[in-house]
């Protein structure tokens, strides 16, 4: 193999692959920002015109999950990607 990761180790190889996956799951949260909120302010508007039920809370609590998603989802990338800074500073 005459590639860049043919030199890796496997350690390395699943650092880059840990990498690769919080990247992406950072642009994903990033992208969702603004669909998780808008999306959560819509439920949470349609269950204010409700009259009171069990989907008036649904919809409340299901607002609420869209509007927080993609920040924990930026969270937890940002403690990953601060753990694998971390981990290739020591050189193993």
């Amino acid at each position: 193999m005459d590639t860049i990761l043919a030199d890796l180790s496997a350690g390395e190889m699943i650092l880059r692959i840990i990498r690769f996956v919080l990247a992406m799951l950072g642009m994903l949260s990033v992208i969702g920002i603004p669909v998780g909120v808008g999306m959560g302010i819509a439920l949470l508007v349609m269950a204010n015109n409700e009259p009171e039920d069990k989907n008036k809370k649904r919809k409340r609590i299901w607002g609420v999950i869209c509007i927080l998603a993609p920040f924990i989802l930026l969270f937890i990338s940002l403690i990953g990607n601060i753990i694998t800074a971390v981990i290739d500073s020591n050189n193993f």
